[in-house]
């Protein structure tokens, strides 16, 4: 374990994608390893300016720990997360994956899923 307090980029993930008043925003998110052995995930111009400085251990809070990658699918050809896919097309994500697990086409688990009740 590093005695220094410093963090260790270990890869670039997905970025970070969310809607901002009707456009969709793209920040680019890297894994890094935090001085506490523990991992998690930060958007790397936060890391760049010094915004974050530790997973959260010096605050005692709990860091978000990322143990698996996100499922990346191809939608009009573009790739999304399925889970922002199924947010913007406003599906229920735990229908939509399931079908996707049962090796169905990702269109057949879109277009049969049921909408969300809000």
């Amino acid at each position: 374990m590093n005695t220094e307090k410093t963090l260790t980029v270990l890869w670039e993930v997905e970025p970070r994608i969310y809607e901002y008043k009707g456009t969709l925003q793209k920040h680019k998110q890297v894994e890094v390893r935090c001085h506490c052995g523990k991992l998690f995930r930060c958007v790397q111009s936060a890391l760049k300016l010094g915004r974050v400085k530790s997973c959260g251990c010096k605050r005692n809070v709990p860091p978000v720990v990322v143990y698996e990658k996100p499922k990346l699918v191809m939608f009009n050809g573009k790739e999304f997360p399925l889970r922002l896919l199924t947010d913007l097309l406003g599906l229920d994500y735990a229908k939509v994956e399931r079908r996707v697990d049962r090796d169905w086409s990702l269109m057949d688990a879109v277009l049969t899923a049921q909408y969300k009740s809000d």
